[in-house]
């Protein structure tokens, strides 16, 4: 709405009109000063975009530590849980042969 009604946007600088009478070194100042604005608008946009790839990669980063961890963590937990079955079964072996002697 704002653009049809030819308001800028607030991150747009003016656009500077050169009235025939501006004399050369202003209209060069001018045109200065717009190219620094257009190459600063560029590096921060730039710097934006590195700043998005540097945080895409570290949660990218961060997701598989985690997923590593989560592995590691369910292999130990079935590792141990075949360690007490192991010995929940010698036991009841043994259990199984006292009794037997028992008799």
């Amino acid at each position: 709405a704002l653009q049809a009604n030819g308001a800028r946007s607030s991150f747009e600088p003016p656009a500077c009109s050169l009235l025939p009478s501006d004399p050369p070194e202003l209209a060069k100042a001018k045109a200065v000063a717009e190219r620094v604005v257009a190459e600063a608008k560029a590096a921060a946009e730039r710097d934006v975009a590195e700043v998005k790839a540097a945080s895409e990669r570290a949660i990218a980063e961060a997701k598989a530590d985690a997923e590593r961890t989560l592995t590691e963590a369910k292999a130990e937990a079935g590792m141990r849980a075949r360690e007490q079955q192991l010995k929940a079964d010698a036991e009841l072996a043994r259990a199984k042969v006292e009794a037997q002697a028992q008799v």
